[in-house]
């Protein structure tokens, strides 16, 4: 997503840079200037960390955020703010959520920074509607921009299954029906319908 949307900035001669706690190269590395910041403690670590990414900040005109919740995020944007730079702030996936299944700590810790970011934008991207319900519990819609994540039908194009791959699983035989799922195991993504519809699929194939 992100190399794709450099690559469009680029043409509308945007010079972009990024600022990562990610360590290990990419092939973002090969292509733009990035920042791989070595975080140590989440909280001795703050203030070297905070003047890492205010050096970096400092000569920007738009800051663009890609999780809602986490540290890195939440510091972006309050030094950005210090700063008058305007910042935009996209949602992929599990930084809106809810998580249930975090401890006390992490709970409190993750509302309150996903209250701080989308709070500090300017605009929210929104990448699903569910998404856009989640941040109306804390900003006003006129905030937000509603925008799916499109899929590069050219690349992601359907070929002739091999299903030779499945040698090693016994009781896949080449004339069986496979259906691959991958994705977080989260009732978000819909994994149940899929469950649910598994008895019908069976008796129709």
């Amino acid at each position: 997503h992100i190399i794709q949307t450099s690559s469009i900035l680029e043409k509308r001669d945007s010079k972009l840079r990024f600022f990562t706690c990610q360590t290990g190269k990419a092939e973002i590395d090969d292509q733009y200037n990035v920042v791989r910041y070595k975080k140590r403690n989440n909280l001795i670590d703050i203030p070297s960390l905070t003047r890492a990414f205010f050096n970096f900040v400092s000569d920007c005109d738009i800051v663009h955020v890609h999780s809602v919740s986490g540290q890195l995020s939440t510091l972006t944007e309050i030094i950005a703010t210090a700063f008058g730079t305007p910042v935009v702030l996209t949602a992929h996936g599990t930084g809106i959520v809810d998580h249930p299944e975090y401890g006390v700590t992490g709970r409190v810790s993750h509302k309150t920074t996903r209250w701080v970011t989308l709070n500090s934008a300017d605009r929210f991207i929104s990448t699903c509607s569910h998404f856009t319900d989640i941040a109306l519990r804390y900003i006003d819609r006129d905030v937000i921009r509603e925008i799916p994540e499109g899929v590069d039908s050219q690349f992601f194009t359907p070929g002739k299954a091999n299903k030779e791959i499945f040698h090693d699983y016994n009781n896949i035989e080449p004339n069986s029906n496979i259906i691959l799922s991958v994705n977080m195991i989260k009732p978000v993504k819909g994994m149940q319908y899929t469950i649910q519809a598994l008895p019908h699929i069976l008796q129709s194939h």
